[in-house]
């Protein structure tokens, strides 16, 4: 008998514009869910166990993957540019007029609901979105992949071809690749620390993060089917269901369960015209004790989940052909 343990995180971030007579505020609220997931894989046929079978059993060792999902509620600001992690966030002064969002922490990061595609061995987690008010502008041992924008890097491929794909199903043109920003991702990956960060290279930019932690070999998967799977099957196909239906054309839809569909909201975005995203590997101990895991960092410039933009920018599904991760 085989038992194997994953782990999932994801987060979300927000922050919007509030306007009131006599101040600004700004507030941050962190939740926290841990669910716990078993997969039993048992080889041949079920028979009756012999006393020295079940002695033996008895004292074998399990290994057990617990599913942490963790999500982090929006933060509010006025007319400023804020990062949620699992820190309160600094809140820098506005500069434009419109703030980027970061899909950190939050939905799967902040964490939206988990949209996470699971093997009988590991999981992948969700990253969060983030929203804003301002206009876009290691423990390891391993390097991320990629800031070069070589389209015959898997990494590159993947995050444009499913970027895309669900785009053109809500009439938002094709993202581009932006090596600056890749290369922005990059560095925060490589930390290892599930946290987000938009302000490595000044900042003014979107961010979705996700992290699979499991017992078995992750880099056994690749790191292109890794941010294929968390594109597609978390922040995509996780969310998408979860968006109220009855809240497209709607400047501000209702925010109450932004986490849950973040991710997909900036996913699709129509005003952002470029991503760069970076998958690392962490050593087992790094992200979670005795499981090595896969990182993924995901910019998006210009970013999206802006306050009153969501009318024009998140449009409905036009019903075209998508496909699975896998």
């Amino acid at each position: 008998m085989k038992v194997t343990a994953s782990v999932f995180l994801a987060f979300m971030a927000i922050s919007g514009v509030i306007s009131g007579p006599l101040q600004k505020r700004a507030e941050v609220t962190t939740t926290t869910t841990e669910t716990t997931f078993t997969t039993v894989t048992v080889d041949g046929p079920s028979e009756t166990p012999t006393e020295a079978q079940t002695t033996a059993e008895s004292e074998t060792e399990t290994e057990v993957e617990t599913i942490a999902e963790t999500t982090e509620g929006p933060a509010v600001t006025l007319t400023t540019e804020l990062d949620t992690t699992t820190e309160e966030p600094d809140v820098p002064e506005e500069t434009t007029d419109s703030t980027t969002e970061s899909t950190e922490d939050t939905s799967e990061v902040e964490t939206p609901s988990t949209s996470s595609t699971e093997s009988s061995s590991d999981t992948t987690e969700e990253t969060t979105p983030e929203e804003t008010t301002q206009e876009a502008t290691t423990t390891d041992t391993d390097s991320p992949s990629t800031s070069s924008g070589d389209s015959s890097d898997p990494v590159v491929s993947a995050a444009l071809q499913h970027h895309n794909i669900h785009r053109a199903n809500h009439s938002s043109a094709d993202v581009t690749w932006d090596s600056d920003i890749a290369g922005y991702a990059a560095i925060t990956a490589a930390t290892c620390t599930f946290a987000h960060d938009t302000e490595t290279g000044g900042g003014g930019y979107g961010q979705n993060i996700a992290m699979w932690a499991s017992s078995d070999d992750v880099q056994a998967t690749g790191k292109g089917v890794f941010i294929g799977r968390t594109i597609t099957e978390m922040w995509y196909n996780g969310e998408i269901n979860l968006f109220p239906s009855a809240d497209y054309g709607m400047d501000t839809p209702d925010m109450s369960n932004f986490h849950a569909w973040g991710h997909y909201s900036q996913v699709i975005w129509a005003d952002t015209t470029a991503v760069g995203c970076a998958v690392q590997y962490c050593e087992p101990g790094t992200m979670v004790d005795g499981m090595g895991a896969y990182y993924s960092v995901c910019n998006y410039s210009p970013a999206g989940n802006m306050g009153g933009g969501y009318a024009d920018n998140v449009l409905p599904p036009q019903g075209l052909a998508t496909y699975n991760a896998d």
